[in-house]
């Protein structure tokens, strides 16, 4: 599955390829930079055609996808790695103004400073920025929707809803019934 990244403007920018079989020796695969310090871009865009003010902030293509099946728009950022990264936050700020942000890492440590590097960023920026609580059973977005289908986009739309603010000191836990 070839998953093309477009600016917010709707251009292809660049791309990530996911194998689909699970014996698959590599898992992502990008293309080679375009030339001698060239680079792809290191983040897509897909604005849904639905009503929700929100942009959920993923940190690679599979969550994307899955949040923007749910009727969200979504901006990918290529790898938490490029979180950190003044060029790209400066990129995403531009583009995202006046938008309501929820970012939305894994539920590990990379996901987590993923999830912070962003919000801070972005909030520094000037931007509304919130941060996703994911049910503590599930590791992403992707494996929230594959424990319980039938109800995820009921229960993702309630966690949008209840995101925090960047920088709230509430603690908020979440649990879904897998299936």
């Amino acid at each position: 599955l070839v998953v093309p990244f477009l600016d917010f403007d709707g251009a292809a920018v660049g791309m990530q390829a996911r194998a689909l079989t699970a014996s698959a020796s590599v898992r992502w695969s990008g293309p080679i930079n375009p030339s001698a310090g060239g680079t792809w871009s290191k983040y897509g865009f897909f604005q849904a055609d639905s009503d929700y003010p929100e942009v959920i902030v993923t940190e690679g293509p599979g969550d994307a996808l899955t949040a923007y099946a749910a009727g969200y728009s979504v901006l990918i950022v290529r790898g938490a790695a490029l979180a950190s990264s003044e060029t790209l936050a400066d990129a995403l700020a531009t583009g995202l103004k006046g938008r309501r942000i929820i970012v939305a890492g894994d539920n590990d440590s990379a996901g987590m400073a993923f999830t912070n590097n962003v919000c801070e960023a972005l909030s520094t920026r000037g931007l509304d920025t919130y941060r996703l609580v994911l049910p503590t059973a599930v590791s992403d977005i992707t494996a929230w929707r594959e424990s319980n289908p039938l109800r995820f986009t009921e229960q993702f739309q309630q966690a949008v809803s209840n995101a925090l603010t960047y920088g709230s000191e509430t603690s908020v836990t979440f649990s879904v019934t897998v299936t």
